[in-house]
C-alpha cells in the first residue's frame, strides 16, 4: 500500500474545488488510480488560504487558478517554489497572460474549463508515475 498523497486545490470557484474533493472518495480513487492508493484534497478558496496550507502542511502536488477574485495563482506559485520543490498545475483561460511565466517554470497549464479525466491523468502520472 503507498503513502498517501496530498493535494492543494485552490480556486476561487466552489465548484470546482468540490469536483475535486471528489477524487479522493471511493469509487472514484480505486477506479481512476487503483486500489490501495490514498489521496487527501485539501481546497482553498484564495491565496491567503492557499499559502497558509502550505506552510502547515506537507504538500505533494498544487492545483491552482491563475485567476482568482482579488489575487493571482502566481503568487501561490511563488510562495511554493520558496518553500520546497512541489509540481505544480494551473488553470487558466485561452486569453490568460500567465503563459510564458508558466514555460519559463515548467509548470504544466491546462486551459479552462478543465478536462476533468485529463487533469486526473496528469495527477496519477505526478503522483504514482504512470498514466
Amino acid at each position: 500500500m503507498s503513502k498517501k498523497k496530498t493535494i492543494l486545490v485552490a480556486d476561487n470557484e466552489k465548484h470546482v474545488r468540490e469536483i475535486f474533493e471528489e477524487i479522493s472518495e471511493e469509487p472514484f480513487l480505486s477506479n481512476f488510480f487503483g486500489s490501495g492508493r490514498k489521496i487527501e484534497i485539501i481546497t482553498a478558496a484564495d491565496v491567503d488560504e492557499a499559502c497558509m496550507v502550505l506552510e502547515d502542511c506537507p504538500i505533494d502536488l498544487i492545483l491552482t487558478d491563475m485567476i482568482m477574485e482579488s489575487r493571482s495563482g502566481s503568487e501561490i506559485i511563488d510562495f511554493a517554489k520558496n518553500l520546497r520543490p512541489t509540481p505544480i498545475l494551473a488553470g487558466m483561460s485561452r486569453e490568460d497572460s500567465f503563459r510564458s511565466l508558466l514555460e519559463k517554470d515548467k509548470i504544466v497549464f491546462f486551459e479552462k474549463p478543465l478536462s476533468f479525466s485529463r487533469v486526473c491523468g496528469w495527477i496519477k502520472s505526478q503522483l504514482f508515475g504512470s498514466i
